[in-house]
Protein backbone atom coordinates (compact mmCIF):
# COMPACT_ATOMS: atom_id res chain seq x y z
CA UNK A 1 0.00 0.00 0.00
CA UNK A 2 2.81 2.46 0.53
CA UNK A 3 4.17 2.18 -2.97
CA UNK A 4 0.93 2.81 -4.30
CA UNK A 5 0.86 6.18 -2.22
CA UNK A 6 4.13 7.30 -3.66
CA UNK A 7 2.75 8.63 -6.60
CA UNK A 8 0.33 10.76 -4.63
CA UNK A 9 3.13 11.99 -2.26
CA UNK A 10 5.51 13.21 -4.95
CA UNK A 11 2.65 14.47 -6.60
CA UNK A 12 1.03 18.56 -6.82
CA UNK A 13 -2.62 16.92 -5.05
CA UNK A 14 -0.44 15.52 -2.16
CA UNK A 15 1.53 19.14 -2.10
CA UNK A 16 -2.23 21.25 -2.35
CA UNK A 17 -4.72 18.75 -0.44
CA UNK A 18 -3.90 20.06 2.83
CA UNK A 19 -4.95 24.17 1.76
CA UNK A 20 -7.45 25.85 0.59
CA UNK A 21 -6.76 26.34 -2.84
CA UNK A 22 -8.64 25.56 -5.60
CA UNK A 23 -5.80 24.38 -8.03
CA UNK A 24 -6.19 20.85 -8.23
CA UNK A 25 -10.11 21.49 -8.21
CA UNK A 26 -9.82 23.50 -11.39
CA UNK A 27 -7.54 20.87 -13.15
CA UNK A 28 -9.86 18.19 -12.32
CA UNK A 29 -12.59 20.27 -14.00
CA UNK A 30 -10.48 20.93 -16.66
CA UNK A 31 -9.00 17.77 -17.52
CA UNK A 32 -12.66 16.22 -16.68
CA UNK A 33 -13.89 18.53 -19.72
CA UNK A 34 -11.12 18.35 -22.14
CA UNK A 35 -11.74 14.24 -22.09
CA UNK A 36 -15.35 15.19 -23.38
CA UNK A 37 -14.20 17.76 -25.78
CA UNK A 38 -11.97 14.45 -27.19
CA UNK A 39 -14.24 11.88 -27.19
CA UNK A 40 -16.76 14.60 -29.02
CA UNK A 41 -19.56 13.78 -26.52
CA UNK A 42 -21.64 15.78 -24.54
CA UNK A 43 -20.73 19.48 -25.55
CA UNK A 44 -23.33 21.05 -22.72
CA UNK A 45 -21.60 19.22 -19.83
CA UNK A 46 -18.34 19.93 -21.70
CA UNK A 47 -18.79 23.63 -21.66
CA UNK A 48 -20.40 23.76 -18.13
CA UNK A 49 -17.16 21.68 -16.05
CA UNK A 50 -15.05 24.58 -18.17
CA UNK A 51 -16.91 27.04 -16.86
CA UNK A 52 -16.80 25.60 -13.09
CA UNK A 53 -12.84 25.30 -13.67
CA UNK A 54 -13.12 28.52 -15.02
CA UNK A 55 -15.17 29.73 -11.41
CA UNK A 56 -12.32 27.88 -9.46
CA UNK A 57 -9.27 29.20 -10.79
CA UNK A 58 -9.59 32.23 -13.08
CA UNK A 59 -6.42 31.57 -15.98
CA UNK A 60 -8.29 28.48 -17.09
CA UNK A 61 -10.52 30.79 -19.38
CA UNK A 62 -6.89 30.45 -21.45
CA UNK A 63 -8.88 27.15 -22.76
CA UNK A 64 -11.65 28.81 -23.80
CA UNK A 65 -10.99 29.90 -27.18
CA UNK A 66 -8.86 26.60 -27.46
CA UNK A 67 -11.84 24.13 -27.01
CA UNK A 68 -14.16 26.68 -28.87
CA UNK A 69 -11.73 26.59 -32.19
CA UNK A 70 -11.66 22.65 -31.61
CA UNK A 71 -15.32 22.64 -31.33
CA UNK A 72 -15.34 24.26 -34.37
CA UNK A 73 -13.49 22.68 -36.45
CA UNK A 74 -14.71 19.35 -35.77
CA UNK A 75 -18.75 19.89 -35.99
CA UNK A 76 -19.94 23.59 -35.73
CA UNK A 77 -23.34 22.89 -34.14
CA UNK A 78 -21.62 21.50 -31.07
CA UNK A 79 -20.69 25.01 -30.13
CA UNK A 80 -24.40 26.17 -29.08
CA UNK A 81 -24.92 23.39 -26.52
CA UNK A 82 -21.13 24.06 -25.64
CA UNK A 83 -21.81 27.76 -25.39
CA UNK A 84 -25.14 26.59 -23.28
CA UNK A 85 -23.34 24.43 -21.17
CA UNK A 86 -20.97 27.53 -20.11
CA UNK A 87 -23.56 29.95 -19.83
CA UNK A 88 -24.98 29.31 -16.12
CA UNK A 89 -21.37 29.73 -15.02
CA UNK A 90 -20.55 33.01 -16.68
CA UNK A 91 -23.73 34.01 -15.11
CA UNK A 92 -22.19 33.22 -11.69
CA UNK A 93 -19.34 34.88 -12.50
CA UNK A 94 -20.86 37.96 -13.33
CA UNK A 95 -23.45 38.56 -10.38
CA UNK A 96 -20.41 37.34 -8.25
CA UNK A 97 -18.38 40.14 -9.95
CA UNK A 98 -21.54 42.35 -9.36
CA UNK A 99 -21.96 41.53 -5.60
CA UNK A 100 -18.09 42.14 -5.07
CA UNK A 101 -17.43 45.36 -6.72
CA UNK A 102 -20.93 46.45 -7.80
CA UNK A 103 -20.33 45.80 -11.54
CA UNK A 104 -20.64 43.04 -13.37
CA UNK A 105 -17.23 42.76 -15.45
CA UNK A 106 -14.97 44.72 -12.70
CA UNK A 107 -13.08 41.26 -11.14
CA UNK A 108 -12.32 41.38 -7.95
CA UNK A 109 -8.40 41.22 -8.61
CA UNK A 110 -9.23 44.62 -9.15
CA UNK A 111 -9.34 45.93 -5.52
CA UNK A 112 -6.33 43.86 -4.23
CA UNK A 113 -4.62 46.16 -1.88
CA UNK A 114 -1.27 44.24 -0.95
CA UNK A 115 1.19 45.48 -3.37
CA UNK A 116 2.71 42.14 -3.45
CA UNK A 117 0.17 41.29 -5.97
CA UNK A 118 -0.28 44.39 -7.60
CA UNK A 119 0.55 42.46 -10.78
CA UNK A 120 -3.04 41.36 -10.32
CA UNK A 121 -4.57 44.57 -11.47
CA UNK A 122 -3.51 44.33 -14.96
CA UNK A 123 -4.07 41.43 -16.77
CA UNK A 124 -5.14 38.94 -13.98
CA UNK A 125 -1.87 37.81 -13.14
CA UNK A 126 -1.52 36.44 -16.84
CA UNK A 127 1.65 37.56 -18.63
CA UNK A 128 3.94 36.57 -20.74
CA UNK A 129 6.87 34.25 -19.16
CA UNK A 130 9.88 36.00 -18.30
CA UNK A 131 13.38 34.34 -18.16
CA UNK A 132 14.18 35.73 -14.09
CA UNK A 133 11.08 33.66 -12.94
CA UNK A 134 11.90 30.68 -14.53
CA UNK A 135 15.22 30.76 -13.31
CA UNK A 136 14.01 30.97 -10.03
CA UNK A 137 11.72 29.20 -9.27
CA UNK A 138 13.94 25.72 -11.08
CA UNK A 139 16.92 26.84 -9.35
CA UNK A 140 16.34 29.25 -6.50
CA UNK A 141 15.70 28.09 -3.12
CA UNK A 142 12.50 29.76 -3.45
Amino acid sequence: MALCMLPLYGSFVFAYAGVFMSHVLAGVLLCASYILLNQQRMPALCGFLLGLAVLAEFPTALALPIWVWAIARRNRRELIPFVLGGLPCAIALLLYNHAITGTFTKMPYDFIADSTFSEMRSGYGLNLPQPEAVWGLLFSTY
